[in-house]
């Protein structure tokens, strides 16, 4: 009896196991079941929430090329209008370098202009005073020269008008002679 008792004690305990272990692996099947949708909804989240922020990257990084090009633009026109401002202030500082040059180069020129005319005429003063008679009667020769050469010219230019009146006149009497000729033939 006592053996028979325990072998219905054994077998009752290795039912109540195998019950119990079938019901652990339906638990674990169930828990299994639901960690495992619990990981898919966790990784459909994972790669969703993954595409939505390469998505919200790519944008951020566009909007950062684009402003990145409008800086870029910004810089290039800046460096053109400050070297054009540059050539600019360069160009006049040149201008007015050469101006100076220029005008002191004239200034010089000038100065040396006016000394070496003031020595030619004071040594030609000089000399004038030193042959004042020869100088008179060069005056005296010259302007007696030219008073000939103005009445010479003047009974030239009455000589020639002479002449004009005279061709004129020839002209004018040979044209009244045709036509009295032809009047009369």
């Amino acid at each position: 009896r006592a053996q028979r008792k325990e072998a219905v004690l054994r077998i009752d305990r290795a039912y109540q196991q195998k019950l119990q272990r079938q019901r652990d692996a339906k638990v674990k099947q169930e828990r299994s079941a639901g960690e495992m949708r619990l990981r898919c909804a966790t990784d459909c989240q994972r790669y969703y929430r993954g595409w939505k922020g390469r998505e919200r990257c790519q944008a951020l990084q566009a909007l950062a090329d684009k402003e990145k090009k409008k800086h870029q633009a910004v810089v290039k026109i800046q460096c053109l209008v400050r070297r054009f401002r540059a050539c600019r202030r360069v160009a006049v500082a040149r201008h007015l370098r050469l101006h100076r040059r220029q005008h002191a180069s004239t200034t010089i020129r000038k100065f040396w202009k006016r000394f070496t005319g003031r020595k030619a005429y004071l040594y030609l003063l000089r000399e004038l005073r030193a042959h004042e008679d020869s100088v008179v009667v060069i005056q005296r020769f010259s302007r007696g020269f030219l008073v000939r050469y103005r009445q010479c010219k003047v009974a030239l230019d009455r000589e020639d008008r002479e002449w004009a009146a005279v061709e004129i006149q020839r002209c004018w009497r040979g044209h009244l002679g045709r036509l009295a000729w032809e009047q009369r033939y």
